[in-house]
């Protein structure tokens, strides 16, 4: 919570000239590091984040054209910064020379009807205003094809969202940075 200890000087003073420039150069001092602050922590700084740690895991069941697919990413999880999204991508071939991409948003499990298809998978996260993380394929450096089709839909995935640094979730802001 930011507090300006000053700002009643300031509020009571009948001119500018009035308020000693030290409480004034310190109120501002005070409003600009909290502003530096949340467009830092929301990735919407001229200062591009770096990539978020690389994701640990994806998991992808699938029955009755059914992909259920869960990313396992504790230490995005516990990042500071707001704003971490989770992309998908799947493909018919190993190689991902043609990916379809799935924006995901903070959340950690989807369940996307595919059909009967045989699918590869890989995720990956990012900030917003950053590069991405390393993709990483299900099945590791030899991705495991998933097959669509099966007689009863599986559970869908619970991996929760965001990052321990407020709830997940793009934040607003803008882009300017203020400088001493």
């Amino acid at each position: 919570m930011l507090t300006l200890k000053h700002l009643g000087l300031i509020e009571g003073a009948k001119s500018l000239n009035d308020v000693p420039p030290a409480y004034l150069a310190e109120t501002l001092r005070a409003l600009m590091n909290a502003h530096n602050t949340m467009t830092k922590k929301t990735g919407v700084s001229d200062t591009p984040l770096p990539a978020p740690p690389n994701i640990r895991a994806i998991a992808v069941t699938a029955q009755n054209g059914q992909f259920n697919i869960t990313i396992t990413d504790p230490d995005g999880q516990a990042q500071a910064s707001l704003g971490l999204h989770y992309f998908l991508e799947w493909d018919t071939t190993p190689a991902f020379a043609n990916p379809t991409v799935e924006d995901i948003g903070p959340a950690r499990g989807e369940s996307l009807q595919l059909g009967n298809q045989t699918l590869y998978w890989r995720a990956y996260s990012q900030f917003r205003h950053s590069p991405i993380s390393q993709k990483i394929a299900y099945g590791g450096a030899n991705p495991i094809a998933v097959v669509g089709g099966g007689a009863a839909t599986p559970p869908p995935p619970g991996g929760g969202s965001g990052g321990s640094g407020g709830g997940g979730g793009f934040g607003g802001g803008s882009r300017i940075a203020l400088s001493q």
